[in-house]
């Protein structure tokens, strides 16, 4: 819905919404527009702090994996865009899980992982909650995994 303001002779304003034209005073437009513009500010740092804690969450997911099996690691790296192998390595607090990844991939793979990784230095926020939105699904199924194993006692 498009709003419009339009100052009018008498000094009020004329503020149309749509089909309906309302006539205020300044007063109320400096108010309505307070109450605007700290509502918009309320919803970024809400949305910065939910931001945050999701990429918290990534992040503890991704080192996770640092103690996965190997077994487990070979079945579920081929599975990642090299985007999202390299959003979650970058994710990963030290370097233990780019060794290990570095370690479960074939050597033709493991190359291309190294390149790509090098070339892909700086993924926005956005870009790194995108990726580990769809790895997601991927994670379960090699939890899963683990814990099979775990269980059979390797």
């Amino acid at each position: 819905m498009e709003i419009s303001v339009k100052k009018l002779k008498n000094q009020n304003f004329a503020l149309e919404v749509g089909a309906v034209t309302l006539e205020v005073a300044p007063e109320v437009v400096k108010s309505l527009h307070e109450t605007i513009d700290r509502h918009l500010n309320q919803g970024g740092a809400t949305d910065d702090s939910a931001l945050q804690k999701k990429l918290g969450v990534f992040r503890a997911l991704a080192d996770k994996l640092v103690v996965a099996n190997d077994r487990v690691l070979q079945n579920f790296l081929p599975k990642l865009k090299p985007m999202q192998l390299v959003t979650l390595v970058r994710l990963s607090t030290g370097g233990k899980l780019y060794d290990k990844v570095l370690k479960n991939l074939s050597r033709t793979n493991a190359r291309q992982f190294e390149e790509d990784y090098q070339a892909m230095d700086k993924i926005t926020l956005h870009q790194a909650l995108v990726n580990m939105e769809q790895i997601v699904p991927l994670l379960k199924a090699a939890i899963a995994e683990q814990k099979k194993i775990e269980a059979e006692g390797y």
